[in-house]
This record gives structure tokens, sequence and C-alpha cells, in this order.
């Protein structure tokens, strides 16, 4: 696996990785030169920094520029990727097991959410997450805190539902095909039971976090949404280990913080939690209308899938995607308050040039009538979605997201 890692990476350096800069490429194949010694005489070969180094100086430029320039320039994402496999390589070859082993792991999690890791390179970083924890005793020897609090106790919410309902045995593929053809005259519907079978509502249940935290690793570094909404100017996101995610969410309600894991693909990380769900039938229809980047769903039998995880009251604004989207809610419950696109004009959404252009500027848990008038007369259907339920809502359909307990949902764009 290391010499079948360590070709990858020289192949790499001499097609991917060309367009970087004189200086990146030859500090990478330094390192590679250096690697590639201690693979081949691991007991005299000197270990240096150069891939460390490498990784660094790539993080830097990149987390330096702007969205739009990293996107026109991807091969330094793909540099950034490299040297954090090369660094976890070189960890590999001289196979010591200490408190090391976070700095490899954590830069491996950079180069999957930051470097947007996807295809060849996902998966060797995989099997380089795996190889290394497999192999390590340090990260088990109580070295972090153990969640003593384990499955979290969700009451149900008894709102009204003005969302169509159906049964998972009356909603079969070929009628739900039917149903959403035309996505100008689909509405949301709900689908009840048709997740129930999942292992992540039985034996692997995502309400006991002691299990989510066995799973995925309180080591592993996720991006989390501090503060109540994204609207806000107080807003902001944050990396940190997960276990410690999991831990302000069971105590979010003592310290005031509201920390929120939304719209993470963690199975990118996670890999392991991928046997606890299986992407419905129903992803898989024809509609014509698959907008989806192919970047994001190599790994995902091309869907968008992402995770969403957080205490009571975690809200997402009133906002609209582009894509059909099938929402299964795992653990606890979430209030949806959706709008058809046709409501846009009274929704009052961000102008187009700016950062948000699918969010509404309307607070809708302080509505202003004064500054948003037309407001008022936005027509709406609401549900509350509870643990086996698949919410189906159609591209450019508005919805307002608030949990009513901790929650767990998995997402799926098509």
């Amino acid at each position: 696996m290391k010499h079948k890692l360590l070709l990858f990476l020289q192949n790499e350096a001499g097609t991917s990785l060309v367009p970087c800069s004189e200086d990146a490429l030859d500090l990478f194949n330094g390192a590679l030169i250096d690697v590639k010694s201690l693979l081949d005489d691991p007991l005299n070969a000197q270990q240096t920094k150069k891939a460390s180094l490498s990784f660094e100086n790539t993080y830097k430029l990149i987390t330096g520029r702007s969205a739009e320039e990293n996107n026109t320039e991807p091969f330094w994402a793909y540099m950034l990727i490299d040297s954090a496999l090369l660094q976890a390589l070189e960890y590999m070859a001289v196979n010591t097991d200490d408190e090391k082993i976070l700095l490899v792991l954590n830069n491996l999690d950079y180069a999957t959410i930051i470097g947007g890791a996807y295809g060849e390179r996902l998966w060797w970083i995989h099997q380089a997450v795996e190889y290394i924890e497999s192999s390590s005793k340090w990260l088990y020897n109580d070295n972090f805190n153990k969640l003593t609090k384990t499955h979290m106790v969700c009451q149900k919410s008894c709102l009204p539902c003005s969302v169509q309902t159906f049964n998972a045995e009356d909603m079969d593929v070929l009628r739900f095909q039917q149903v959403i053809a035309d996505a100008e005259k689909a509405h949301p519907f709900i689908i009840k039971g048709a997740i129930s079978h999942w292992p992540a509502l039985n034996d692997h249940s995502w309400s006991d976090l002691a299990y989510l935290q066995e799973t995925v690793g309180s080591h592993r570094l996720v991006p989390v949404e501090l503060g109540t909404k994204y609207t806000d100017k107080d807003w902001t996101q944050k990396l940190m280990p997960f276990g410690k995610f999991l831990e302000q969410t069971m105590s979010m309600n003592e310290a005031g913080v509201c920390g929120y894991m939304a719209q993470h693909n963690l199975l990118d990380q996670a890999f392991k939690l991928k046997n606890d769900f299986i992407i419905p039938d129903y992803a898989f229809v024809e509609t014509g209308r698959r907008l989806v980047p192919n970047d994001q769903t190599a790994s995902t039998d091309g869907i968008v899938v992402n995770v969403w995880i957080g205490p009571q009251g975690t809200v997402s604004p009133l906002h609209f995607d582009n894509y059909d989207n099938l929402f299964a809610q795992v653990a606890g419950y979430k209030y949806f308050c959706l709008y058809s696109p046709s409501e846009a004009p009274n929704l009052y959404p961000y102008p187009p040039d700016s950062h948000m252009p699918n969010t509404s500027q309307v607070d809708m848990e302080s509505v202003d009538l004064n500054r948003y008038p037309c407001f008022a007369k936005a027509s709406s259907v609401e549900c509350v979605v509870e643990p086996g339920d698949l919410l189906y809502i159609p591209p450019k359909w508005w919805h307002f997201v608030r949990s009513h307990s901790y929650s767990a949902s998995i997402s799926m764009w098509f």
C-alpha cells in the first residue's frame, strides 16, 4: 500500500501538479525523494520536514486566496491534498505512534474539507486514515474524553402538518417519478417510514452520540457553524474535533453556544458511516434536470449527500436550493416551513449579486412587516419530520428549518 501511494504521488507530481510554482514543485519533489528513502531504508534514512513544509505553504496560499481564484487554479488544491498524503506516508514509513498522529490525521481532514478531495485522491485519503488509525494504540489509550451521556432524548412535536403525506408502501419508484416529473407542478411531500430500515435508525443508531464518537473518531476535524443562523453578523464557522463538537451538542443549553455541523459530507471522512444508510431508489429516477456538481458525487453514485447534526434550536434561514432534495430525518425532530418558487417576490431575496442570492432577508422568527410588508401575503405549507421520514423538496422551493430537539439528518440532492 505504501509503495503504491508513493507511485501515485510521483505520477501526480509529473502531471496535475505541474502548473504549480517552481518553488512548490521543487519542495514537493524533494519531499518525495526523502520519503522514498525512508520507505526503502527506514533504519538509516533521515526524516525531514519537507512534506510538512509543503503542506503548510500550500495551506497558507489557499486560505489566503478568494474562492474564485482557487476554483480557477485547482492544481493548488491537488498540491494541498498530495502534500497531506505525502506527510501521512512519511508518518507510516517511520512507524511512530504518538501525538504526532493528530497532526497527520488533521491535515488529511484539511485536505478533504478545504482541498475538496474526491475520486482517486479521496480514496487514497481513506486508505491512509484506515492504515494509520488501525495501527495506532495511542489514539485509543484514553487520550480523548469518552461521552458519558449516550442516547439523546427527543420529544415528539405535535404541530399540525399541511404537507402531503404518503406511507412508504404506497409510494413506489414509478409513482415517485410521475409525481415529481414536472418541477413546476411538483410539491413537497413526506414518505413515512421510507428509511426506517436504515441501520442509522436501528443497530447503529445516530441518536447514540457515543456510537457516533467511536465511529467517526473524537480526533477528526469537522466544520461547525457557530451562531444562531448564517445570516447573522456574529455567525462564524470553524473546524473543531468531532468529540468536542458532540460535547458542545449535549451541553448547548447550559453553555448557550449553538454549534451546528450543517451541510457537510461527513461520509467522505468517516467512511464507516456509509454502512449506516442506503441511498433510496427514489434518488435515481430520471428527471431530465440533474444539475448536481460532479466533483461532489464521485463517492455517492451521482448524489450529493450531506449530513446535518446539531442540538435543539439550530436554524437554517429561509432559502432555496437548485436541486431535487430528499431530506432523511434520522434522529430527532425538525420543523419545515416551505414556500413555492412563485412566492419569491414576497420573500425578499438578497440581491442577485450578493453572496446569498438564494436566501431571504426576512427573519422567520422575528418578521418585520414594516420592512417586508409583502411577506404577509406569502402562502406556505409546514410540517415536522420525525425519525424514518423522507421529505421531498422540489427545486427552488423555499424552506426554513428549525430543530425541535437534538437532530441528525441526511440530505440527498439529485
